[in-house]
């Protein structure tokens, strides 16, 4: 599995003064990875050691390519609506960072598609747990 861990620490607005904008940093931070790791929010220092400690994509591999609205990509899907097939196309619908989309899933059969919110990139749906599959996407496989 490909990992790519993302850092992001967390500000708070404040109220404006003489018309500026002020914010303030809260002191904590939020670690997110293709992996399905997500941390929620903790003490900055402690989310930038879990991000140091995490493993990274392997030197010498392809980097990962970036979602856009428009690409296809494969999700898990239930057989009994999908012509038997557990894996279908989805069209991107929206980008919200490298690793988290939403999509239009494209079924083989008579349903309407079906939108999904927020998926999380892995690198293959094959290991992903039944508990969580129908929130993953994937790269469609080289042909």
């Amino acid at each position: 599995m490909m990992h790519d861990p993302t850092l992001v620490v967390e500000i708070r607005e404040l109220l404006p003064e003489d018309g500026w904008a002020r914010y303030e940093d809260t002191g904590r931070a939020t670690v997110a990875c293709s992996c399905g790791l997500n941390t929620g929010w903790i003490p900055k220092t402690e989310a930038a050691r879990i991000a140091q400690d995490h493993p990274t994509a392997p030197k010498g591999t392809a980097p990962m390519p970036q979602p856009s609205i428009g690409r296809i990509v494969h999700v898990a899907a239930d057989p009994s609506m999908n012509n038997g097939a557990d894996i279908a196309p989805a069209v991107i619908t929206r980008v919200w960072s490298d690793t988290v989309v939403n999509v239009r899933v494209l079924l083989d059969g008579d349903s309407a598609p079906q939108w999904r919110t927020s998926l999380t990139h892995t690198d293959t749906l094959d290991d992903v747990a039944d508990d969580v599959r129908l929130s993953r996407w994937t790269w469609p496989p080289r042909t």
